[in-house]
């Protein structure tokens, strides 16, 4: 077999073949290992214009930003007047979780409804690529705001309901 050449699909974890060439009566054998680098993140930045459903409120637009931080293992994401700087991904760079807010001053206000300062939020979701135009894709997944209510002060409240939208991933 003069000349061959193969191709595996990508690597993903280690992996190790055994290689038999054989010649005139004789042969050899070579192992080869591959071990799967690091997945790395999967664009420089996310932009999405997603609609927020909070329960018992309108739903409401806001621009969600995702950036890898440096070293790439972890990633900020931000939407107006909050930050989650240390957030992780899984599933594949899929799926992105966000559970501590930046440091800093942080609020949560719409339809009427304002915690300053906010307290803690989470944010979670799964991204779902277009196979066609991979760039481009769907979001879904879930958020929550704990904060004091501006106005009325009193006892902390909380906030949560979903999240979608269409993103655009920038390479």
């Amino acid at each position: 077999m003069r000349g061959w050449r193969g191709t595996l699909a990508a690597v993903t974890s280690a992996q190790t073949v055994t290689i038999t060439a054989s010649y005139s009566g004789t042969s050899a054998e070579a192992n080869l290992s591959v071990t799967a680098g690091p997945a790395g993140p999967p664009f420089t930045s996310l932009l999405c214009p997603c609609t927020f459903q909070p329960v018992g409120y309108p739903a409401f637009q806001a621009n969600l930003e995702v950036l890898p931080n440096a070293g790439n293992t972890t990633y900020t994401a931000t939407i107006p007047l909050i930050n989650w700087p240390s957030g992780t991904d899984s599933n594949n760079n899929q799926t992105f979780t966000f559970n501590t807010v930046g440091t800093g001053f942080s609020e949560f206000f719409y339809g009427g409804l304002e915690l300053s300062p906010v307290t803690s939020a989470t944010l979670s979701f799964t991204i779902t690529p277009n196979q066609v135009a991979p760039s481009l894709g769907n979001l879904s997944g879930t958020f929550s705001v704990t904060g004091t209510p501006y106005a009325s002060g009193g006892a902390a409240q909380t906030v949560s309901g979903t999240i979608i939208g269409t993103y655009l991933a920038q390479q």
